[in-house]
């Protein structure tokens, strides 16, 4: 890593866990799929997936209403380690 660079891992201090992965296996849908369905770009969706980036609220009710599931049926709110600062 460059000097300027900062580890995304690093600036978690607090996560939206999902299960967006096991939704698109039971459905049989892929990344590129679902990012139609909801307006967003498959990166989006594979960075959601693999907890690198916490959703906008208009994407998670686009996301849970496409999969006809309530919010908490597909992100759980996950607190971390707090920052000193």
């Amino acid at each position: 890593m460059g000097t300027n660079t900062v580890c995304c891992a690093c600036m978690k201090v607090e996560m939206v866990a999902n299960n967006i992965r096991a939704r698109r296996c039971v459905k049989g849908i892929t990344k590129a799929h679902l990012s139609r369905q909801v307006g967003v770009s498959r990166g989006y969706i594979a960075r959601l997936e693999d907890g690198l980036r916490m959703p906008s609220v208009p994407v998670m009710f686009r996301i849970t209403r496409y999969f006809q599931r309530n919010v908490e049926q597909v992100f759980q709110y996950r607190a971390g380690p707090r920052r000193r600062g």
